[in-house]
């Protein structure tokens, strides 16, 4: 697919056709779905799950979306359970989802939680070549519970790879609604120690969060300023910040 587009445009291209070749299923199967982007120029993309409900979009990072140590920052809070009445296989589930760049990646995985094929706290390794993709995810007994979700699971590669998450169907507290939840991930040698949160449009009992996943053992986390932490983490250690006291504004 060629498309062009002028500076300061952009340009929607329509995938629906394609979705049983870019959809990464099942799990712990390795399957041939990447989705390769070149351009000419520099560019930004996303790719969308437009849906009318249930949608989001998954910033595409481009080179430093690139790399070869990557945390899984699911998360594993409890009011936000996955929507448990689709059957398989279109089960709501949480995964992370590799796609290799170069041939003969040796791909090795660590979950604290047992994840299809394959038991907790035991590592294990993978070969995927250019545009291979592998996901990893729980569809056993209880998945739709956050506490299967693979949060902090680790990710090494001997060659570049691309991570993304999806947690598809995800409950608030605060309604009947749900939505699904993800984007491409960046490796440890990108990311950072400052950010700033933008808080949506729940309801203020809704459990609006901030995510934190440590990378580094015995990271100190300040809130606002603060020169006291409110917590201190090992490396692929979850963390959850609630921000419904947080101006919608």
């Amino acid at each position: 697919i060629v498309v062009t587009v002028q500076a300061n445009k952009s340009q929607r291209v329509n995938l629906t056709a394609f979705k049983a070749q870019l959809e990464t299923r099942p799990t712990n199967t390795i399957c041939n779905t990447g989705l390769h982007i070149t351009a000419t120029t520099p560019i930004t993309a996303y790719y969308e799950c437009a849906n009318t409900n249930n949608t989001d979009i998954w910033a595409l990072k481009g080179p430093n979306g690139l790399g070869q140590q990557f945390y899984i920052p699911l998360h594993k809070h409890a009011p936000f359970n996955n929507e448990a009445s689709f059957s398989a296989p279109h089960q709501a589930f949480a995964s992370f989802d590799i796609c290799a760049t170069v041939n003969n990646t040796t791909v090795t995985i660590y979950s604290p939680t047992q994840v299809d094929g394959h038991a907790a706290l035991q590592q294990f390794s993978i070969t995927l070549n250019r545009g291979q993709t592998y996901s990893c995810g729980w569809t056993g007994a209880n998945w739709s519970l956050p506490s299967t979700h693979p949060s902090g699971a680790v990710v090494l590669a001997n060659q570049p790879v691309v991570v993304s998450i999806k947690d598809d169907s995800d409950h608030n507290p605060s309604g009947g609604c749900y939505d699904i939840m993800g984007d491409q991930l960046v490796p440890t040698s990108v990311v950072g120690t400052d950010y700033i949160a933008v808080k949506g449009s729940l309801n203020n009992t809704g459990d609006e969060s901030v995510v934190l996943m440590a990378t580094q053992n015995n990271t100190q986390v300040f809130l606002d300023g603060s020169a006291t932490p409110i917590a201190t983490l090992f490396a692929g250690e979850y963390f959850r910040v609630d921000i419904d006291s947080l101006s919608t504004s």
